[in-house]
């Protein structure tokens, strides 16, 4: 995937997460960046946005609660979820298993 491609993806990612909550931190960590409600405290951590070769990575500490009809979320373990985005358009982002 196109650096280019992947950054704009990770942009739109990180512009919805502050338009559903302004007040939320986004911080560098762990090679991506990660979303807290309160500002460097990891208990408060929500997900985070992750980039790589192929595709970028939302992750959900919480995933596994949400309702995913659909199972688009993938993972297995007790809590996080992810979802892989390949690609973005001038419209929503789009799930490689969409």
């Amino acid at each position: 995937m196109i650096d280019s491609i992947r950054a704009g993806i990770v942009e739109k990612l990180n512009a919805i997460i502050i338009d559903l909550d302004p007040n939320v931190t986004l911080r560098t960590k762990y090679g991506g960046t990660v979303f807290e409600l309160r500002k460097n405290d990891p208990k408060s951590r929500i997900g985070g946005v992750y980039s790589y070769t192929g595709y970028v990575s939302l992750e959900l500490s919480n995933g596994a609660l949400f309702d995913d009809p659909k199972r688009v979320l993938e993972g297995v373990g007790k809590f996080r979820r992810h979802v892989e985005l390949s690609r973005c358009a001038a419209g929503p982002f789009n799930s490689t298993k969409v």
